[in-house]
């Protein structure tokens, strides 16, 4: 940001719900999303039973979704198609379809996805209506970047407010085996150094 006074990071957080199931949330401000962490978040954090270094909580992806929504947050269902934290099997099993009513876009890229499951995220967002977004579900510098969402937003507010308005691109690919191998290590690594504490 020094470097580049054009440059702006959008204040964001992916949050494991108690059922398991992910949120990414994205905020216009920086103090939004740190005071959203404090007041529901933090009060509400348990250790994750298999990966230490996650933030789950107590609350029902319901109440994230509701309650971010005080904060204008962007919501997001990441990789709706992972069986253990995505949305779509959850949503199917439970009959819960109102809840993709709440959210208001969904992951249609991410590297760490296989291209088939991408595709059926793409699909399960244009059959909604809903706008989309990529990211490159990052654990390592190497694939950082992997995955881009982009559009014309030269300020976090705008950026956020041409995605609402389905203004944007989404650009990426999916991981190789031999990054997802390096991710998964470090992954491994962050277990195993986060649950010694």
């Amino acid at each position: 940001k020094k470097n580049n006074p054009e440059l702006f990071i959008v204040p964001g957080i992916e949050v494991t719900a108690f059922d398991d199931k992910h949120i990414l949330l994205y905020f216009n401000k920086h103090r939004d999303l740190e005071e959203f962490y404090n007041k529901h978040i933090l009060p509400n954090k348990k250790k994750h039973r298999t990966q230490a270094f996650m933030i789950k909580t107590t609350l029902s992806h319901e109440y994230i979704l509701d309650i971010s929504k005080d904060y204008n947050a962007f919501r997001v269902f990441p990789h709706p198609f992972i069986r253990m934290t995505g949305m779509f099997r959850s949503m199917v099993k439970k009959r819960d379809f109102l809840v993709v009513k709440k959210v208001d876009g969904i992951e249609v890229i991410n590297s760490t996805q296989k291209y088939d499951a991408n595709i059926k995220s793409l699909n399960w967002a244009m059959m909604e209506g809903k706008p989309y977004t990529g990211g490159s579900d990052s654990h390592i510098l190497k694939t950082l970047g992997s995955t881009v969402t982009f559009n014309s937003g030269n300020t976090v507010e705008n950026f956020i407010e041409e995605i609402r308005k389905k203004r944007n691109h989404v650009m990426g690919k999916t991981n190789n085996i031999r990054s997802e191998l390096s991710q998964l290590g470090t992954i491994m690594k962050n277990k195993l150094k986060f649950s010694k504490k």
